[in-house]
């Protein structure tokens, strides 16, 4: 990672270069343009059919959000 670096690309890197038979991918509160790009790069580099998505966006319930974090532990 280097200094000011945009987190999204850098996060979803992460998920695409993992030797992980499965990704976990959990966001909370994310606008649906950041979902969005989660998503989309995980599809093109072949790897959305290993990932499972807990996505809260920022338009969902507030209280949605501590269950997200539960199911992606879990």
């Amino acid at each position: 990672s280097v200094s000011g670096e945009p987190y999204n690309p850098f996060l979803a890197r992460i998920g695409i270069q993992t030797d992980a038979d499965i990704v976990v991918f959990a966001g909370l509160g994310l606008i649906f343009d950041d979902y969005h790009y989660f998503r989309t790069q995980f599809e093109e580099a072949g790897v959305f059919a290993r990932t499972v998505m807990f996505c809260n966006l920022a338009s969902d319930p507030i209280v949605e959000r501590l269950i997200v974090l539960d199911m992606a532990l879990a």
